[in-house]
């Protein structure tokens, strides 16, 4: 389980506050750490940005950070996930945003407060976060009615187009489908990666679920999601308790087709880019899954030897989550997260809290 896999979960069961102020506090740590991709995330498990003060002595410790904003800075360095979100609330509980219970009605309410008494300098801060609302609702599992303003509107992914063929090597599932891992196969960046997975001839016993290759065409790889699983993942691998080759049998694997050395360009292809959004969006609704279920070959290895699917574009405005979003109807309140410009996006905020 990767550290931001662990902060959903815990935070699900913390209770210490308003659901309006847990969606809102979480909208905010998906926008300020890149849903936990951010260097001051993964080394420091610091998700809110948070700077140290002397008031968080006994809940953190000071470390030296250079931000996305090129400032050394002094930050909080968190010991575990419990004392992050211990950390943070009271980190807003004994600063200048003691007045934050009067203003917890909605998860709005409560980012408009905290931005109205510094919580962070970017004047479009509040609509970042605030398009992150429904998102952060469904990682949650907070029902949109039960907290105004929290839910989006959206619509059912179709399911996408694709091809058949059959893998030499499927296992029979008997649990329920509960992930997505993302692959790039690393072979020739062609069709003949596709065919190689269903039937290998060098004595691997690899298969994967689907392909999706660089004209956008889907490559369904197992005849049946529900009653048969492929061997994707595999040796080294740990996600949600699973280990090895359990981590196949309870998820789906998907491999982008590129070339062992990254040299095609583009590196990936917009109809590439789009079919594994759309494959995952159709995927997660078809089985019940978040977008915190999605995740990649490089997350879940454990010695390090991976790194796929490299330079797949996650987070640019045209990137896979923003097509993949627009699947359920929700590409406007995504891309307005990402803020001005094009380049990359949701890789770090910092704020400017007092």
């Amino acid at each position: 389980m990767s550290a931001w896999d662990d902060l959903i979960a815990k935070y699900q069961s913390f209770n210490d506050v308003p659901a309006a102020t847990k969606v809102g506090s979480l909208a905010q740590w998906i926008l300020e750490s890149g849903r936990g991709s951010s260097q001051l995330a993964r080394q420091h498990l610091n998700f809110g940005g948070l700077k140290f003060r002397e008031r968080m002595v006994g809940f953190a410790q000071p470390v030296d950070y250079r931000g996305s904003d090129g400032e050394m800075t002094t930050y909080c360095k968190f010991s575990s996930i419990d004392e992050f979100i211990k950390g943070y609330w009271h980190f807003i509980d004994s600063g200048p945003y003691t007045e934050w219970r009067n203003n917890c009605g909605s998860p709005e309410e409560y980012v408009a407060y905290l931005k109205s008494v510094g919580y962070a300098a970017d004047p479009n801060y509040v609509t970042k976060v605030k398009a992150l609302f429904g998102e952060s609702s469904e990682l949650l599992g907070v029902d949109d009615g039960a907290v105004p303003g929290a839910g989006q509107t959206g619509t059912e992914p179709g399911r996408p187009a694709w091809q058949e063929l059959t893998a030499r090597y499927l296992n029979v599932r008997t649990t329920p489908v509960l992930g997505i891992v993302l692959h790039d196969t690393a072979g020739s960046g062609t069709h003949n990666d596709t065919i190689y997975l269903s039937n290998p001839q060098d004595g691997r016993k690899v298969s994967v679920d689907f392909t999706v290759e660089r004209d956008g065409s889907i490559w369904k790889l197992n005849p049946d999601l529900r009653t048969h699983y492929c061997n994707h993942a595999g040796r080294a691998t740990q996600w949600r308790g699973f280990k090895n080759a359990q981590v196949n049998a309870v998820t789906v694997g998907i491999e982008i087709v590129q070339k062992s050395d990254l040299s095609l360009n583009p590196v990936y292809t917009d109809n590439q880019v789009t079919s594994v959004a759309q494959l995952c969006a159709w995927l997660s609704n078809e089985f019940g899954l978040a977008a915190s279920d999605i995740t990649t070959h490089r997350q879940i290895i454990t010695d390090g030897s991976r790194s796929d699917p490299r330079r797949f574009p996650f987070d640019t405005p045209n990137g896979f989550w923003a097509k993949y979003w627009e699947c359920f109807g929700r590409h406007e309140q995504f891309v307005a997260s990402l803020g001005e410009g094009d380049g990359p996006a949701l890789v770090e905020v910092l704020t400017n809290a007092a």
